[in-house]
């Protein structure tokens, strides 16, 4: 169990930067720091607003990604251990997305099931009512399965703000 611990992923979010940073433990008492930006290099995506981790995928939100003509409708990339590093990532974004979504705003990963909250979206007629995206991974790749809501949502709700598994 002690080892486990030793290889946790860490995370740090600085959305002044725009990027994430991971901090991986091995070996004690040395830590090894890596700086990881999107691959996409999107200016103002809020990439590292929200992160999580489980086993060898960890998971980075980017709230305000430009998605098309649609701002703020928000991303996830979800990245995979590979070797000693990370693989290039997977962009997921919303099926139905829209602009000011901030899809990616809350994220949650255990296994090969995942996450993500889009606060800001519009259900019905009832504007940032919000709903939160399930996805699984099968062989590598990640693919839409559900979207929830709230049954007796309401504007304003912001259902998503906040995920878990």
């Amino acid at each position: 169990m002690q080892n486990h611990f030793r290889k946790t992923l860490l995370s740090l979010a600085l959305f002044t930067l725009c990027a994430a940073h991971a901090t991986q433990a091995q070996n004690l008492p040395y830590l090894q720091l890596i700086k990881q930006t999107a691959t996409d290099g999107a200016a103002n995506s809020e990439y590292g607003g929200a992160i999580a981790a489980s086993e060898s995928t960890k998971v980075v939100g980017a709230r305000a990604h430009k998605v098309g003509t649609k701002a703020r409708q928000g991303a996830v990339y979800v990245y995979a251990k590979v070797g000693n590093g990370w693989g290039e990532p997977q962009m997921l974004i919303a099926n139905d997305g829209e602009a000011a979504d901030e899809f990616g705003t809350a994220v949650a990963v255990s296994g090969d099931m995942l996450v993500v909250g889009a606060p800001n979206h519009k259900v019905g007629n009832n504007a940032k009512q919000g709903a939160a995206y399930v996805f699984t991974r099968a062989n590598g790749v990640w693919t839409f399965q559900q979207k929830l809501t709230a049954i007796d949502g309401a504007a304003n709700d912001l259902f998503g703000a906040a995920v878990g598994i």
